[in-house]
Order: C-alpha cells, then structure tokens, then sequence
C-alpha cells in the first residue's frame, strides 16, 4: 500500500510534474476540508481552526507557486493546465474557509483571487479572466441584485477601505486591459459593459493616492483606447452604429483628459486610419465622432471641403484629426 503523500512532496509535484493527476492527489490531500457541513456551527469552528493550523502552509505556497508556473505551460498541454486552474481554484476555496482565522486584512482574500484572473489573462485565456473578474465584483457585495457592476463606494471595506479601493481599481483594469486584448468577436453588450466600468470606476479611483491614481487612470485610459482601435480593426459590422461612435469618443475624450494625452494625435491618426480603409460610409463615421467632440457648424463646414476636394485618404486622415484636435481642445 502506497504511503500518504507528504506537504513537500505534493509541493514539488506542483512545482515539476508535467502529466495529469496532481489535482486528484490535492484533492486527496485536502479532503478533510469536506467534513464541514456549517462553517457557522461551533464544532466547525473548532474544525476550521485545526484545519487552519494543519494546512495553511501548504495552501499558501501552493498559491504562490500556481500563478508563476501555468503561464510556462505549453499550450498543447491542455489537460495539466486545466488540472492545475482546477487545483488552484480548490485551494483558494479551502483558504476562504480558514481565513475567518487568519490575521490578515478583509481585502486580503480577494487579491489571492485577483491574482488568479491575471493567471487566466497571462496564459491568454480572457474568457475565463473576464468571467472571474465580474465573479470576483459580485463577491465584494454578495446577495444584492443591482443594475450596477461595481458597488458604491463606501458600501464595503469599513476600516480596509483604502485596500479595497485599490482592488475595486486593480480589477477594473485587468478587465479593461482582457477587453483590449480579445476585442474580436464580441457582442455589442460587452463593449456596452466596457464603457460602464470607465463610468463606475470614477470614484473609486478618487479613492487613491495621487501615485496609484495616476498609474491606474493611465492604463484605463491607454487599454480603452487599444480596445476601441481593436473594436475598429476587427469588427466588421455594427448593429449598434451609435455604440462604436460612443466608444470612439470616449477614448479619445480620455485621452485628451489624461496624463498620456500627448498620445492623442496618435490614436486619432489611426483611428481615422482605420476609418478611411472602410469601403462604405467612412466619411459619415469620421463626421460622426468630430460631431461629438467639436462644433457641428465647424466639423461640417471642413468635412464639405475634403469631400468637395476628393483628397487622397492619407490628406484626408490629417485634416480629420486636425479637426478633432481643434474640438477638443478649442
């Protein structure tokens, strides 16, 4: 009879095995873990408690070691990278059993999470990042049907507010950043659900320091505007024409209200790049986005002068976004 597996050897089987049936010999090894029936009971309690001390080591280094080694995996190897995500998520369930227990701050947890949506993002599967990421937000504020995707502020956090403001922010990017990296393909509801977060992450990001607010409103701002490039290069019909001129916009207003916005005549560039390779209605999608953000009288008056002149796209792409630079900032 095989001898019980040891805390060490299953942590270099962890952090070494290339086959299948690593998460069965976790699963073995942390099953005590299935004889709580109500965390709340007094037994339990005790239970938790002594499960805490026996076991924490191991979940801890175990989630320290997941996060660095499954972007390393090959890709062909489909079946240990699933294993180790299914043993990663059975590990970060039997820590939210004991953390009642552990002297760490409330937000504590859900960064652990958060570190498992990085995981799925780095290992290019933004799918599953996105879907743990708006699964994680429902956590922050659980039971409470909302039409809102983030919770107010002030709702959660009590004496830990300042690390939850971080980790509301911290979340919203990682979704921004996936939404800029896998644009293809999607519905007109995800890109609604985009512009959304930018709405709700506004006092949120007030909640930082001047350090962290700077960082963090730059990525959302540079992400966005990848998105809305991605949006325009890939997507080749709108059901929503007012939505793509809405996500336009909005990117280019972030810019022009951010610390990168001397990258604006770039992204404006291609945009009306993109905008210009399009066989029908380019100029009427160009005129749309100049109506958003400088005045109509103007906008229409120099958009009749390039059609009246017939200018190659590359003349027209320039006047466009001169255009655009004298709306907003005019």
């Amino acid at each position: 009879m095989a001898s019980p597996l040891t805390e060490s050897t299953l942590i270099s089987k962890l952090e070494t095995s290339d086959s299948p049936g690593i998460y069965a010999l976790v699963s073995d090894y942390l099953r005590p873990f299935s004889d709580i029936n109500s965390p709340s009971s007094n037994n339990d309690q005790t239970l938790i408690r002594q499960l805490a001390k026996h076991f924490i080591s191991f979940i801890n280094t175990s989630l320290s070691i997941l996060p660095k080694r499954l972007p390393g995996i090959s890709k062909s190897n489909e079946v240990l990278i699933l294993e180790l995500f299914k043993t990663y998520f059975l590990c970060l369930d039997c820590l939210e059993v004991v953390f009642p227990h552990l002297d760490s701050k409330p937000s504590a947890i859900h960064f652990r999470r958060l570190r498992l949506v990085r995981c799925f993002e780095l290992c290019d599967r933004f799918h599953e990042a996105e879907a743990e990421g708006f699964r994680l937000l429902k956590r922050l504020l659980p039971g409470v049907k909302r039409k809102k995707i983030l919770p107010d502020i002030g709702k959660i956090g009590g004496d830990d507010k300042d690390s939850f403001s971080l980790l509301v922010v911290e979340i919203v990017v990682t979704l921004v950043r996936c939404a800029s990296k896998a644009s293809s393909h999607k519905e007109d509801d995800y890109f609604k659900r985009v512009l959304q977060l930018m709405d709700e992450v506004k006092p949120w990001l007030m909640g930082l320091d001047c350090n962290s607010y700077e960082k963090f409103h730059k990525l959302l701002v540079y992400h966005l505007g990848k998105c809305a490039l991605n949006l325009l290069e890939k997507k080749t019909s709108f059901s929503d024409k007012d939505l793509l001129i809405t996500f336009c916009r909005t990117a280019l207003i972030k810019y022009a209200k951010s610390s990168i916005k001397d990258q604006l005549f770039k992204i404006a560039q291609n945009m009306c790049s993109l905008f210009f390779k399009w066989e029908e209605n380019k100029f009427l999608y160009v005129m749309d986005i100049l109506d958003c953000v400088a005045p109509k009288s103007k906008v229409r008056l120099y958009m009749m002068k390039i059609l009246r002149l017939e200018l190659g796209d590359s003349c027209s792409v320039l006047l466009a976004i001169l255009l655009l630079c004298i709306g907003i900032w005019g």
